[in-house]
């Protein structure tokens, strides 16, 4: 009876080791299999890409190490653009990551090469008129929908109102939606934006240890004022859905504009002779919407008046009013 049992045991203590043996070794395999195409914690985009899986790796962070800019990694399907434009121009980065979630396309690193220092006496009188000036550049998206926006007035700095803070935003996205320009051109724009009111949620735009990065979409196109670092003005965040019904542009669903208030003085009057450093929020506001819509900054080496030429200009008002190749792009978009 003793032996019985105690053979009984063994059988037992062997089918247990055999199992556990299985187990491990599975296991070892899975992890072998997994390991090539995990989610990895940050990607830099000056290397070679991994192969990703399928999943949406939502902790994944994509970095540009010549810019420091960073962004979320998108969804299997879906892209992210940002650009930050400071004084001595902007700095730009985007991914799109491909339908089956493996691979990403990365666009737009570092700085951009069209930029130059816009000194702060820069007479808008010395280059081509904006009327005649035919320049513009694509982001490679579009809003085909509209953009539903929303702005957190409590975030508006001291030096200005938040009801002439609210009509200078609403104005920004007014003079791209309905084309408001100098030339006296006519509006031949489809595009549409609805302004939904307050909120107080932020911009989808963040700065932490220096680098600046936009964060997962979270369905909600978003203007607001916070830090985002010494020496850049404003920052935008454009979020795409894959390709439009047309196959030929991102398809931008969200889009989140941040006004830098810990660096720079705001006013929404550069015009009245009281301005000494300030920066315009409509001048700043409808190029960075320019960027929502899908305008990029025109290939120059020059100077230009143009709304999306590159650089922040302070009190100054002419970007408020789009010129010639800033119309003849959002005929071409839409």
């Amino acid at each position: 009876m003793i032996n019985i049992t105690i053979n009984r045991a063994r059988v037992w203590l062997g089918v247990t080791v055999a199992i556990a043996v299985m187990v491990l070794v599975a296991l070892f395999a899975m992890s072998a299999d997994a390991a090539p195409g995990s989610c990895p914690s940050k990607i830099d985009a000056s290397e070679t890409l991994p192969d990703l899986p399928t999943a949406d790796c939502a902790s994944t962070e994509v970095q540009d190490p010549e810019s420091g800019l960073e962004v979320a990694l998108p969804v299997p399907g879906e892209g992210v653009y940002m650009e930050v434009l400071t004084m001595e121009g902007p700095e730009e980065f985007g991914v799109v990551r491909s339908e089956d979630g493996k691979d990403i396309e990365v666009d737009h690193e570092g700085a951009d090469a069209a930029a130059e220092p816009v000194a702060q006496d820069f007479d808008p009188n010395g280059v081509p008129p904006a009327c005649e000036d035919d320049r513009r550049a694509f982001l490679g998206s579009k809003v085909y929908d509209s953009i539903d926006y929303r702005i957190n007035l409590e975030t508006t700095p001291g030096e200005i109102t938040k009801a002439t803070t609210q009509d200078a935003i609403v104005d920004s996205f007014n003079r791209i939606t309905t084309v408001k320009d100098q030339c006296e051109l006519p509006d031949n724009v489809s595009a549409e934006a609805n302004y939904l009111g307050h909120t107080a949620l932020f911009a989808n735009v963040f700065t932490v240890n220096g680098t600046r990065s936009c964060g997962p979409p979270d369905g909600n196109s978003v203007v607001s004022f916070g830090q985002i670092d010494p020496g850049a003005l404003a920052a935008t965040c454009n979020y795409s859905a894959g390709l439009g019904p047309d196959g030929q542009y991102q398809n931008t669903v969200e889009s989140d504009i941040e006004f830098n208030r810990q660096d720079f003085e705001w006013t929404n009057a550069p015009f009245n002779g009281e301005c000494s450093n300030d920066h315009d929020v409509e001048s700043v506001g409808t190029h960075e919407v320019g960027h929502t819509f899908g305008l990029w900054h025109p290939t120059t080496t020059q100077f230009s008046q143009l709304t999306m030429a590159a650089g922040g200009i302070s009190c100054t008002e002419f970007k408020q009013t789009l010129g010639l190749g800033d119309v003849l792009g959002l005929e071409d978009l839409y």
